[in-house]
């Protein structure tokens, strides 16, 4: 059997990628194929063509008295590695684009967090009526009509609590950085 020197191909001049292509092309086909059956047929094609290429670039590199095979095989498997190292680092680049995507919300809820920890304070620092009707306006959707009725006053005397606690809001999230209208 031949023993396929880079000698031969080297230099007998006949370091013809065409013949190597021919020659090695099911042997690296089984190297690609016994690596992974999660390659699509395109992967596998682009695999061996780049093979191929590797080979045809390196020529000058190789040890003149190896076999040919050894080079192949192991440009081969490097290539499947990094095949398989750039889809992982896709598919994670793709889950993180949809985080980065998303992070916009998770400042717009950071803040919103923040700022509910300020209105939180501002209500703790206020009466308890007052406190009261905020958060039946805010929290449980009440009409001033039906927070009068619950707290027993006027719908106008409502009104004026809930426009002075909103005043008191403001104040405090003006004093940590907010405005009141955002």
């Amino acid at each position: 059997m031949e023993k396929n020197l880079i000698r031969t191909y080297k230099y007998e001049n006949k370091f013809e990628i065409e013949e190597i292509v021919k020659k090695y092309s099911n042997y690296v086909y089984k190297i690609i194929t016994n690596m992974s059956s999660k390659l699509s047929d395109e992967d596998i094609e682009e695999i061996a063509s780049d093979v191929f290429l590797a080979v045809w670039n390196n020529r000058d590199k190789m040890k003149i008295e190896m076999p040919i095979e050894p080079y192949i095989a192991k440009i081969t498997r490097n290539l499947v590695k990094n095949k398989f190292r750039n889809q992982y680092l896709n598919d994670n680049i793709e889950k993180y684009v949809d985080i980065i995507s998303e992070s916009k919300d998770i400042e717009l809820l950071v803040e919103q967090k923040e700022k509910n920890k300020i209105i939180k304070k501002a209500l703790d620092a206020m009466k308890e009526d007052d406190r009261n009707i905020f958060i039946l306006f805010y929290y449980y959707s009440k009409t001033i009509s039906e927070i009068a009725k619950e707290m027993q006053i006027t719908e106008v005397n409502a009104k004026t609590k809930l426009h002075r606690i909103r005043k008191k809001i403001k104040k405090f999230l003006e004093e940590g950085g907010y405005s009141y209208g955002e």
